[in-house]
C-alpha cells in the first residue's frame, strides 16, 4: 500500500486542503464516485470544508471538534444526513481529509483503517 496526499483543487480556501491518497485513489474522490445518486449531499459537505478553510462559520450539528485532550494537531468531523468525512488541522494550518464514508458504515474514528 502507497499513500500519500493530494491537494483538493475545488476547495478555494485560505488554509489549503488535501485529501489521503492510497494507492492512487483519494479518499474523498472515492466517495463522490461511489455515490453518484448523492452528490448534493456530497457538495453540501465540500461547501462545510470551503467554509472552514475560509475561517468561516459552520453549523454545530454540520461539524464538531474531536479532538481528545490537549492535542496540538486538531481533529474535525465534517457530516451530512448520509455521510460523515473525518480530516485533521495541522500545525500549519492544512487541512487533510483522512476518511470520507457513508454514515452507515457505522465507522468512527477510533476504528479508522487507511
Amino acid at each position: 500500500m502507497r499513500f500519500s496526499i493530494k491537494r483538493v483543487e475545488t476547495i478555494k480556501g485560505l488554509l489549503p486542503v488535501y485529501q489521503l491518497v492510497r494507492d492512487g485513489v483519494g479518499r474523498m474522490d472515492l466517495l463522490l464516485d461511489s455515490h453518484p445518486q448523492d452528490r448534493h449531499e456530497l457538495v453540501r459537505l465540500l461547501t462545510l470544508l470551503n467554509a472552514f478553510a475560509n475561517f468561516r462559520s459552520i453549523p454545530e450539528t454540520c461539524f464538531e471538534d474531536i479532538t481528545l485532550g490537549k492535542e496540538k494537531i486538531r481533529e474535525y468531523e465534517f457530516r451530512s444526513k448520509k455521510f460523515r468525512i473525518y480530516a485533521i488541522k495541522e500545525e500549519d494550518g492544512a487541512i487533510i481529509i483522512f476518511q470520507a464514508e457513508p454514515r452507515y458504515r457505522g465507522l468512527g474514528q477510533e476504528q479508522f483503517t487507511p
